[in-house]
């Protein structure tokens, strides 16, 4: 309804005046008038903020036109890499709206607050939340993931997948399904590089996350539907609170960056695979799944237990591929007295193999059994899903043209890695050594997947992380499981999945 006010003004000056019908034109549908006069510093910096506006927006208009920016609320962000030019006038645009409005909302009778003026002028300028038209809630939600291993984006449309019958169809009868998983994922994207652990790393792992930001909103996800949260190795990096305060900074939100525990990790990890499987199967994996993540630090997993509770278990001295490889070394290496100091000896293969065997004998074996006493569920549980980047070289170098989600993982997949991997020669690749890598029948993406592993793993990290997945296997009793053991061929997104879940349930936007 319009607002009609008396003006109670001992002299209008001319300006005022067509300050009033620029309120009547900014804002159709109100009319306002002033009850306390603005100050002549108070008009003069609104008539000048007004100029530019007006000055800039064909300017505007063509960075929108272009896709380089979205209008949010009365902002406007960048999606795309823009030019020093073209993100200083987008700051003085938001800075200019931002006295308009506030100049708007303090002289109008009653006064109005920031929000309500924002509210109205953002649907006049096409730039308000787009909601899901059937259930008032956003169309996407978006996560950004800040890891140890760089940075991922992911926009999720929760209510598409879970209500399209095409995203929730079985695909085979044993109900490791596909679809779902792909209706859940189709807008992953791409990770930046930068590690949230680096400390010498802030600044980059900072302008990464803006960039991400621009990605995701480039999938249709509105910023206030964006998380932003860092892995538990990032929680527990030393400089977590400046990484925080540069990354806030960097996107001008304060107080949008969250973080992950070990536990919470785990959690998510569990909550994020069961949402990749169709609703009618969820119950049924929950009482039957572990997922067993073997990461470069530690290793987390969980499980359900039989009155429904979520438990967590991690496990992080001595662990992990990269802890593990590097007690191998550092025990293997004898240190000899030169003129220049220290010098380690040259060890071959199959002299890393002989000590990663009797450490993980003497170290990781009475570990995991110890885990597998304090979580009975572990054992008890039938199927096993394993995860992390040791899994996914396993995977890699053993099955590399099956594409499929949820594929089979066997004890002597593990063996027959291990025994290629030692027998490997000195300088070479266990890559280059696979088969069918240089065959040019071969798929280029098949190639460039087996050449990923060797970038991320050497062969001597893959030798000792197979110790650790064959312990595993041993303790848990692969051999007697078959079809019953799974690789988790996109587990890299089921934490931030279920973190992803679980925030924008609470918050009522799925």
């Amino acid at each position: 309804m319009p607002r009609s006010i008396v003006l109670v003004v001992k002299s209008l000056p001319r300006f005022l005046m067509a300050v009033l019908l620029i309120f009547q034109c900014a804002v159709p549908g109100h009319a306002y008038a002033v009850v306390i006069q603005p100050t002549a510093e108070d008009i003069a910096e609104f008539k000048a903020v007004h100029e530019a506006m007006k000055d800039r927006a064909p300017e505007i208009k063509a960075l929108v036109n272009a896709g380089k920016v979205q209008r949010q609320g009365y902002k406007l962000l960048g999606l795309k890499a823009l030019t020093v030019k073209e993100k200083e006038l987008i700051n003085e645009e938001n800075q200019g709206r931002m006295v308009y409005i506030e100049f708007i909302a303090k002289h109008s009778d009653p006064p109005q607050s920031f929000d309500e003026v924002v509210n109205v002028l953002a649907q006049e300028w096409g730039s308000e939340r787009r909601p899901n038209p059937s259930s008032g809630r956003p169309e996407k939600v978006g996560i950004i993931e800040v890891g140890g291993k760089g940075i991922r984006g992911l926009a999720v449309g929760f209510h598409e997948a879970e209500n399209n019958p095409d995203c929730q169809s079985d695909t085979d009868d044993d109900g490791e399904q596909e679809q779902a998983m792909k209706c859940l994922l189709k807008d992953a994207i791409s990770p930046l590089n930068p590690s949230g652990i680096e400390k010498n790393a802030i600044r980059d792992t900072a302008i990464a996350v803006e960039q991400m930001l621009g990605m995701v909103m480039a999938k249709g996800v509105d910023v206030e539907d964006i998380y932003i949260v860092g892995s538990s190795s990032v929680n527990d990096a030393e400089h977590k609170t400046e990484l925080k305060r540069e990354i806030e900074k960097r996107v001008n939100l304060p107080g949008k960056m969250d973080f992950v525990t070990f536990d919470q990790e785990a959690r998510y990890n569990f909550e994020g695979m069961i949402a990749m499987l169709p609703a009618k199967w969820r119950d049924k994996r929950k009482e039957q799944a572990v997922i067993l993540d073997i990461g470069s630090g530690n290793i987390v997993g969980s499980y359900q237990d039989a009155d429904g509770r979520l438990v967590p278990f991690s496990l992080t001295r001595l662990l992990g591929t990269k802890k593990f490889s590097d007690l191998v070394e550092s025990e293997i290496t004898r240190k000899k007295p030169t003129d220049d100091g220290p010098t380690p000896i040259v060890v071959s293969n199959q002299d890393w193999s002989i000590m990663s065997e009797k450490i993980r004998d003497e170290v990781l074996r009475p570990e995991i059994r110890a885990l597998i006493d304090r979580k009975p569920g572990i054992f008890s549980h039938d199927r096993i899903y394993l995860a992390g980047g040791i899994n996914w070289a396993l995977f890699t170098l053993q099955r590399p043209y099956d594409t499929r989600r949820f594929p089979n993982i066997s004890l002597d997949n593990i063996n027959d890695l291990r025994k290629r991997a030692v027998g490997v020669k000195q300088g070479m690749s266990v890559c280059l050594n696979n088969q069918g890598i240089n065959d040019p029948k071969v798929a280029k993406q098949v190639r460039e997947d087996m050449l990923k592993v060797c970038d991320v793993f050497s062969t001597r990290n893959i030798i000792s992380g197979m110790d650790i997945v064959k312990v595993f296997a041993d303790e848990l009793g692969f051999k007697n499981r078959a079809g019953k053991v799974f690789f988790f061929r996109n587990s890299m997104y089921a934490w931030p999945l279920g973190y992803l879940h679980e925030k924008c349930r609470q918050d009522g936007k799925c």
